[in-house]
């Protein structure tokens, strides 16, 4: 029984493949969310600590790129902002 990750190979027994969306970082944390808090936790470290490696690495041989650069906010102007209650929606509970 596979979760979405990885699974056994139909073709070569004892074999584990990926699963398609094998990447996916929002379904891998969400398969985390299933296990006991104990094993999330474990789960997650070294999940964070084999990746500050690979980045790590990926840095000391030039390899890295962040990606997404980081921005500063210089200003920002609200221009229009409005909000729509329905009456219908609002209960006393």
């Amino acid at each position: 029984m596979g979760v979405g990750l990885i699974t056994q190979s139909e073709d070569s027994p004892g074999m584990i493949v990926l699963d398609k969306g094998h990447n996916d970082m929002s379904k891998f944390l969400n398969r985390i969310l299933g296990l006991k808090v104990d094993l999330q936790n474990l789960l997650f470290r070294y999940f964070s600590d084999t990746l500050a490696a690979i980045i790590s690495n990926a840095k000391r041989i030039g390899t890295y790129d962040q990606a997404c650069p980081n921005h500063s906010l210089i200003s920002m102007e609200v221009v229009h902002l409005s909000f729509v209650l329905s009456r219908a929606s609002l209960t006393s509970a």
